[in-house]
């Protein structure tokens, strides 16, 4: 194993821009340092690459909770800790864009589309992100639907430290996708930026509060508190993007990252 110093910008994108340069292999996988993958993992993500019609994919990413999960945390916010969610396929099925965690792309995909945007992502413990979602989409843009599957049968565990098990740290990282999302929205496109959320805020979430709600049948008492973290949830991270989407997007990049100084006369 080589390890080399991040050549790009500070921060996520560029960490995997830095390792795509010095990949050799004709697909390039990517792995967060604080997932572990199953044995067969690489196996099964590759899989797919026998159609040459495909030019991503993305697995299937489960929790490893340090000091158990919450019991008011919805299944369908665990994208908020970087884990597949309620909503996602369950199926190998085409996916917009793959969760970051765990994902490959072909070699040849970084010199016909680019590589992933540095202005977008985390920057040490800022919870931005999507510069995954704006790759996905320019490969849709320039190669149609469906280049990008969803494999179910490549799991990692990505480890969850009680900093991100707080109910203050999901309304941070809503906030941040929000903001996220606007950044997105000016780079791609309104349209194709919220293609898969339309369905996730119209199906999964109303069908999760639901969810929440009836475990009080069943005694668990922490069900309708978790029915309200998805109707905050979804409430911060709207705020992130419409003010995101009035023209904020970058004073508010900045002022997460720590780069707004604002000073008075």
């Amino acid at each position: 194993m080589d390890v080399v110093e991040n050549s790009h910008s500070s921060g996520l994108a560029g960490a995997r821009n830095t390792g795509i340069r010095f990949a050799r292999g004709d697909v390039v996988a990517f792995l967060d340092d604080d997932a572990s993958a199953n044995k067969d993992w690489l196996e099964q993500l590759v899989l797919p690459y026998t159609k040459s019609s495909i030019k991503g994919t993305g697995s299937v990413i489960k929790a490893d909770w340090i000091g158990g999960r919450p019991g008011w945390f919805p299944s369908e916010f665990l994208w908020v800790v970087g884990c597949s969610y309620r909503g996602l396929p369950v199926i190998e099925a085409p996916i917009r864009n793959p969760i970051g965690a765990a994902m490959s792309f072909r070699r040849s995909v970084f010199d016909e589309v680019g590589d992933f945007d540095g202005t977008m992502g985390r920057v040490s413990s800022v919870p931005l992100g999507c510069e995954e979602t704006a790759l996905g989409i320019r490969i849709q843009q320039r190669f149609g639907s469906g280049r990008i599957v969803h494999v179910p049968t490549a799991v990692v565990y990505h480890k969850v430290g009680p900093e991100r098990s707080t109910i203050s740290y999901l309304i941070r990282r809503c906030f941040a996708e929000g903001v996220s999302k606007a950044m997105l929205a000016e780079l791609v496109g309104a349209q194709d930026a919220s293609s898969s959320e339309r369905n996730y805020v119209f199906k999964a979430l109303p069908s999760g509060v639901v969810s929440g709600l009836m475990r009080t049948a069943h005694g668990d008492l922490l069900g309708p508190m978790a029915s309200g973290v998805i109707v905050i949830g979804l409430g911060v991270t709207t705020v992130g993007y419409v003010l995101g989407r009035l023209g904020l997007s970058h004073l508010l990049q900045q002022w997460m990252t720590g780069r707004l100084v604002v000073t008075s006369g």
